[in-house]
Formats: structure tokens, C-alpha cells, sequence
């Protein structure tokens, strides 16, 4: 059996999200493609993203930022890897007041 690796490749998306206070803003992170299946982590200022009730991960590129806050803003990273390397892209988080 032949295995083919095949590096992450991720959809271009809105690099720039404006999102109102209070409001809930959804992060996406389209893998197109990679082999063996990339795993997907996001990143804030650098960090990986903690979820909490707020926050939520649902493992397949997308991160849901419920009732959004002012310490919401900032740049978020999608990491997509696998054993061919790695890929980011960043979305950029602004946090409008009401």
C-alpha cells in the first residue's frame, strides 16, 4: 500500500470580522485538503484558544464566540496539521460597542 501525504490546504475566508458587542460572531477554517486528516487549532494573540462557555470549538475548523466582548478582538490563527506540515491563516476580530 502506496501512502500519499498530502500537506493541509485551507479556503481563503474574510481575513477581517467586525462583530457587535454582545452579539455571537462563528470563525471558519475550511481544510481542503490533506492526508492523513488534518487536526485543526485555533489561536488568539498566539495562545491556543481555551473553550468555555463562551467559546466553543467544534474540532472541524470552526470557532463559535458566543455574546462577544471587547477581550474578544484581536487575531485568531486556524492551524491546520498533519504529518505533510502545516498551514494558518488568520482572521482578524473586531469587537464593535453597542
Amino acid at each position: 500500500m502506496f501512502l500519499y501525504l498530502v500537506r493541509p490546504l485551507i479556503a481563503y475566508s474574510n481575513p477581517n470580522i467586525d462583530v457587535i458587542q454582545g452579539r455571537s460572531v462563528q470563525l471558519s477554517c475550511i481544510v481542503l485538503l490533506g492526508n492523513p486528516q488534518p487536526t485543526v487549532t485555533w489561536l488568539k494573540m498566539g495562545e491556543k484558544v481555551l473553550t468555555s462557555d463562551r467559546v466553543i470549538s467544534d474540532g472541524h475548523g470552526n470557532l463559535m464566540i458566543t455574546s462577544a466582548e471587547p477581550e474578544d478582538e484581536g487575531e485568531y490563527t486556524c492551524v491546520a496539521s498533519n504529518v505533510g506540515g502545516n498551514v494558518t491563516y488568520v482572521t482578524k476580530v473586531d469587537v464593535q460597542g453597542n
